[in-house]
């Protein structure tokens, strides 16, 4: 079964160009295409997705309900190192 990986794509483009986006990805997934959307923004992740990987330098740091993984990648990089 074919993946679709959108890699920053709600980040380009202007606005046509993004509800265009919208479109689609909704149209894949209420057909039950498998979508995997990476982003750095956590308000796409929350808005587009149920699940969330957040990787750090290739390792898994945590998989969870988009939201709560949202939530920590904001922590994560509001917090000084």
């Amino acid at each position: 079964r074919e993946i679709l990986i959108l890699d920053e794509i709600f980040a380009v483009g202007d606005a046509g160009f993004t509800q265009r986006c919208v479109q689609r990805d909704r149209e894949l997934v209420a057909t039950g295409h498998p979508v995997r959307i990476v982003s750095h923004d956590p308000r796409t992740i929350s808005a587009f997705c149920s699940r969330a990987l957040l990787v750090d330098s290739g390792h898994l740091v945590l998989d969870g309900s988009a939201a709560h993984v949202a939530a920590q990648y904001l922590e994560t990089v509001s917090t000084p190192a």
